[in-house]
């Protein structure tokens, strides 16, 4: 994929780059370079300010109160998350409204 440089050394992300790093504008990204070429990356949330990071933990305690599930190892999650991407890749049964039909 190729991006043109504009006026004041500035690019556009491909859309398909901002909705998998569920970006949007104001976020921060890491720039290196050396000779091979140039990478960005999302920051590391260490590289947070300190508003920013009371804002994101007043957020994760938020979730916390929410009803949801409760893995208490590693492979409950990754069993839980291929649970969640197989139905997300149609491996699974899907109410008739998600298939496009109508309710009658």
């Amino acid at each position: 994929m190729y991006r043109q440089i504009l006026r004041h050394c500035q690019i556009t992300l491909p859309k398909e780059a901002v909705e998998f790093f569920h970006l949007k504008a104001g976020d921060l990204l890491e720039v290196k370079f050396d000779r091979s070429g140039i990478s960005l990356k999302p920051a590391a949330l260490a590289d947070l300010s300190g508003d920013d990071y009371e804002k994101l933990s007043k957020k994760l305690d938020s979730l916390k109160k929410r009803k949801g599930k409760t893995c208490h190892s590693t492979a409950d999650v990754r069993k839980h998350l291929d649970r969640l991407t197989s139905r997300a890749s149609g491996a699974t049964s899907v109410p008739r409204l998600w298939r496009g039909t109508r309710p009658r």
